[in-house]
């Protein structure tokens, strides 16, 4: 099998549904051909994904070793915070939130003026700051821009701003 190649919450269905039963053959479909190609599990023969006893028990353990959950008693995991999944496995990465959920990237054309404090930035933080968001409890900049773009972030004092703006 090869490493890397998480499993995803079709894919999951799909083998939850199928693998409860005692059928050893399905009509081929994306979940089918991924199982194949990706961990060798069961091979395609004429339409059908057809599978042995021992490539069912390797898919059950597979999901364990990737979602530590039992494919057939338990529903697909939902996303958690990085440093909650952290707390419990070695790899917090696999059904936890974007990082955005939890950081926001700030900027500024000078000074940041975050939680009743001002924090002088550098020419090396040129893209900002990553701040936890739920430690950011006030903002006392008169004007916020939100920015997508991270060539325009790092040169944000060049901004043209309409004069009619008004701060």
């Amino acid at each position: 099998m090869m490493p890397g190649c998480i499993i995803n919450k079709t894919q999951y269905q799909f083998f939850a549904k199928q693998l409860s039963q005692a059928i050893n053959r399905v009509k081929k479909n994306k979940s089918c051909e991924w199982i194949v190609a990706q961990h060798r599990l069961g091979k395609i023969v004429y339409g059908e994904w057809v599978y042995t006893e021992r490539d069912r028990r390797d898919i059950i353990d597979l999901v364990k070793s990737q979602l530590h959950v039992d494919l057939l008693y338990d529903a697909y995991p939902e996303k958690t915070a990085r440093v909650t999944r952290a707390n419990t496995f070695n790899d917090e990465k696999p059904h936890t939130l974007a990082v955005s959920h939890d950081f926001v990237l700030v900027n500024s054309l000078n000074t940041l003026q975050i939680n009743h404090t001002n924090i002088l930035l550098s020419e090396l933080q040129s893209l900002g700051l990553y701040l936890d968001a739920n430690s950011v409890t006030s903002i006392e900049h008169r004007c916020i821009v939100l920015v997508e773009n991270l060539s325009v972030m790092a040169n944000l004092a060049s901004l043209n701003f309409s004069l009619s703006m008004t701060f």
